[in-house]
């Protein structure tokens, strides 16, 4: 009897054990979902949209004063659920896309790489931050390091040869002056020039013995010219005999009949590489390559001829745009390793929005990873998706989370809503606040774009066209120009006091060893040549920011920033003995460090 009631109560025991295992799998816990929103538009609001809501969006709340927002959803234990954050409420395209090396949602059916995924634990659990689009719980910092480059002053200035060739002149003071000449004098440290591979449609313009602009003899005049004003040189490989940009990509008239992406491969390799050998030859190698312009959809994508190959990444084909796009930089490291000579490697698409996403698409679903800058257009009347003030959050994070150098490839900005000719100005429209179209500015708008994108960790900031002045000079949509009221020239041809934003760069960051070095365990600061670096345990900002203030020596504020990264840098317009202040979960330092 009394082995029955053991084994009975061995039974009852397993099948309450069994229970409550079960109840445990199945009950409701509490997660915590956290994203950092820093550098995104949140005009909208914060949204989690799931399996985990039914896909409704369910609003996050800011985390105080962070870039962090919230949410606290009842989630069953042990089930998986497929979620992305979003800025807005509506099924629209404004949405993250993960990373392919945690976006683990594929594992699941019915699952999307850009998704992510989550195992609900049995224990309620408050997530690591992670950022929107990306991976990582806190941005991967680097040290400050070497680049080929300095910071970048540029200044594309293609249209040059073809508005002096048509009666352009350009002045300082009235004295006539080579405008190259000017850009390199006055501090411009990079000549933007774009290139297209047969313009032919030039001597429909201008005739049959007109210089073929933008293209190879142009080109190379136009960087033999650079090169002479003591400015390196980008060139910019459009892939097109004409205008590159979103919604025009066209097929390069020579290779239109090709039908094979191997042999659209080779074709890319094979002018990339002539045309860097035949400017070697000449002794006019530039110092960076652009592989295609703003590339957003593609390349060579419009105007495609049945049966050439799609490299339309919005209908997927990332990896066979990955595959041309590294075929045209491995054309860049051949010719680097054959004559010894480095060369920057950039990719470029436009407005800002497409700067995360695009560049992570194109690391990890095109595999282009061997480029060294990924450059981006800004515009302020196109590009409304991020604001101005987002840019530095935006630029610091897509740095920091791929490991690249970010460029402004592109900006511009007007002096004057007035026009010089009939050619119907593009420009013209709702001036930033704080920033009025004269020449004023102009200037004080590319001063605060190069510090705030210095101040992010970028790398530079090119301005388009800034000597496209009027004159006779015909382009396929008029004569004259539709840009002379963003020039850095007026209308009688005389450079204008804009360029004094050059003089901004005399404090830009160039050394790698600290020059001195203070802190608490907790709290490490740097002084580097021109810049202060600050260090934070990253236990401290799990629920603060922190405050770091550049002081002088008699207390008072120079600069200040509000921040919740484990490494922040900032610049510092004064040399000699500073006050670094740093305030963070009750804690605070103060130290005297030497900027040189």
């Amino acid at each position: 009897m009394r082995k029955i009631d053991k084994a009975l109560q061995v039974i009852f025991l397993f099948g309450m054990a069994l229970i409550l295992n079960l109840s445990a799998a199945h009950a409701q816990v509490d997660i915590t979902f956290r994203v950092n929103m820093q550098g995104q538009d949140v005009s909208s609001g914060v949204f989690i949209t799931g399996e985990l809501n039914d896909w409704a969006f369910t609003p996050l709340t800011q985390e105080g004063e962070t870039d962090v927002y919230q949410v606290t959803l009842s989630l069953t234990s042990g089930a998986q659920y497929i979620y992305y954050y979003k800025p807005t409420a509506a099924w629209d395209n404004l949405r993250e896309t993960v990373p392919v090396e945690c976006a683990n949602s594929h594992e699941k059916d019915g699952g999307w790489e850009g998704d992510r995924m989550i195992t609900v634990p049995a224990t309620n659990k408050i997530l690591d931050v992670v950022y929107y689009g990306g991976c990582y719980e806190a941005p991967i910092v680097t040290e400050p390091g070497e680049p080929s480059f300095d910071y970048i002053l540029g200044v594309d200035l293609s249209y040059i040869n073809q508005v002096e060739d048509h009666g352009g002149v350009y002045k300082e003071n009235d004295v006539q002056a080579d405008p190259y000449q000017l850009m390199g004098d006055k501090g411009a440290n990079l000549s933007r020039i774009r290139l297209w591979h047969s313009p032919d449609w030039v001597k429909d313009v201008y005739g049959a013995s007109t210089t073929v602009y933008s293209g190879f003899q142009d080109v190379a005049r136009s960087i033999e010219r650079s090169h002479n004003a003591g400015m390196q040189v980008l060139l910019d490989f459009h892939y097109s005999d004409t205008w590159a940009d979103p919604g025009h990509q066209d097929v390069p008239v020579a290779w239109r009949n090709i039908t094979s992406l191997e042999v659209l491969c080779d074709s890319v390799y094979n002018y990339t590489y002539a045309t860097l050998s035949d400017l070697q030859a000449l002794g006019l190698l530039p110092e960076m390559v652009q592989i295609g312009n703003e590339t957003n959809h593609g390349m060579m994508i419009t105007n495609t001829p049945a049966g050439f190959p799609s490299l339309n990444v919005h209908n997927g084909q990332w990896a066979s745009f990955g595959k041309v796009v590294n075929a045209g930089i491995q054309a860049v490291r051949d010719i680097e390793a054959e004559h010894n000579k480095e060369i920057v490697v950039a990719l470029h698409v436009a407005d800002p929005k497409n700067l995360a996403s695009w560049t992570g698409n194109v690391i990890n679903q095109g595999k282009v990873t061997d480029f060294e800058i990924m450059g981006f257009s800004y515009y302020h009347i196109w590009h409304t998706d991020v604001s101005f003030d987002a840019l530095p959050g935006l630029v610091s994070n897509v740095k920091q989370q791929y490991n690249k150098e970010i460029v402004i490839m592109e900006t511009a900005y007007p002096f004057t809503t007035g026009w010089n000719d009939h050619y119907n100005n593009i420009y013209t429209e709702n001036p930033l606040e704080g920033f009025p179209y004269t020449v004023e500015g102009q200037k004080d708008f590319l001063t605060t774009l190069n510090q705030n994108i210095l101040d992010a960790g970028g790398m530079g900031v090119i301005y388009w066209e800034p000597a496209w002045i009027s004159s006779n000079m015909e382009d396929l949509w008029g004569v004259g120009s539709s840009w002379e009221n963003c020039a850095f020239f007026d209308f009688d041809g005389n450079l204008t006091s804009v360029v004094d934003y050059f003089d901004f760069a005399s404090g830009i960051p160039n050394s790698i060893s600290p020059i001195s070095e203070v802190g608490s365990k907790d709290i490490s600061i740097k002084g580097y040549k021109d810049y202060v670096s600050v260090e934070i345990k990253p236990e401290l900002l799990l629920r603060d920011t922190a405050i770091m203030e550049l002081l002088d020596l008699s207390g008072r504020t120079i600069k200040r920033r509000q921040t919740s990264e484990a490494k922040t840098y900032i610049q510092s317009p004064h040399k000699g003995l500073h006050f670094v202040r740093v305030s963070v979960a009750n804690q605070m330092v103060i130290e005297k460090i030497m900027i040189l």
